[in-house]
């Protein structure tokens, strides 16, 4: 379990890919509820007038980045966790068959 999570933190979370996603992610949250804020709390104009849309519409943008960021970030974890385990369970085989009986 510890040599499956240290590939794990070696393989994922030490590369700057990550840690970019990670950090986009964060600011399209930000970004996003600061929108979410404006538009309920009627900061972006008033109902119909070209401003709220153009507020709508940057929201709609910015949860499309924030969704897609979210998957990028989701594929590159399970594509590697289904690596380990795959390895892990090959381990654990060889491993009975050699100390079995």
């Amino acid at each position: 379990a510890v040599a499956t999570e240290a590939i794990s933190y070696h393989m994922i979370y030490k590369h700057e890919d990550y840690k970019e996603l990670e950090e986009r992610i964060r600011n399209l949250g930000k970004q996003l509820k600061q929108l979410k804020d404006a538009l309920i709390y009627g900061n972006a104009g008033a109902p119909g007038s070209t401003k709220k849309r153009q507020s709508e519409r940057m929201l709609k943008v910015h949860e499309d980045n924030f969704k897609d960021y979210h998957r990028q970030l989701t594929a590159r974890k399970s594509r590697l966790m289904i690596g380990t385990a795959f390895a892990s369970m090959v381990t654990m085989y060889m491993v009975n068959n050699n100390y079995y009986g």
